[in-house]
């Protein structure tokens, strides 16, 4: 039987997998050959990215239904179009504001999410100012 040469543009772990999903999915060579590989085709099997290893801003947030939602920013950079409010009395940033056409809008956050964590840190019990300058160091990242 013949075998599909390795792809050089991906490393052993990489062909490793391709050959198991090869074998998983009995695509022989004449399947591999008529097609090339290109990084966009790698195997979705990757390690899921957290807020910890992420570039840019992530947040998350606490939902009115008390379910989390991670809203990672990526590489945009301010203004993110939300504001926020912390009164006295709580303990967490509500988003209060979403600016129309704003990277905030483009992502899905809604107004009376709660900030949780900045970038995998937790936000809860800081101040407004607090919160604001995590949010600003995680952008110049």
């Amino acid at each position: 039987e013949a075998k599909a040469m390795p792809n050089e543009s991906v490393g052993a772990a990489e062909q490793a997998m391709l050959d198991e999903l090869e074998k998983k999915y009995d695509k022989g060579p004449e399947a591999s050959s008529t097609k090339s590989r290109s990084s966009s085709s790698q195997p979705t099997t990757r390690p899921k990215a957290t807020a910890e290893t992420q570039s840019g801003l992530v947040l998350t947030f606490g939902l009115p239904d008390n379910s989390e939602q991670v809203v990672a920013f990526g590489q945009r950079k301010p203004p993110m179009g939300m504001d926020f409010t912390k009164s006295n009395e709580s303990t967490v940033a509500i988003i209060s504001r979403i600016r129309p056409g704003s990277h905030a809008e483009e992502l899905g956050i809604q107004i009376g999410w709660e900030i949780i964590k900045v970038n995998g840190q937790s936000a809860v019990g800081k101040s407004h100012e607090e919160v604001l300058f995590m949010m600003k160091a995680a952008c110049s990242v």
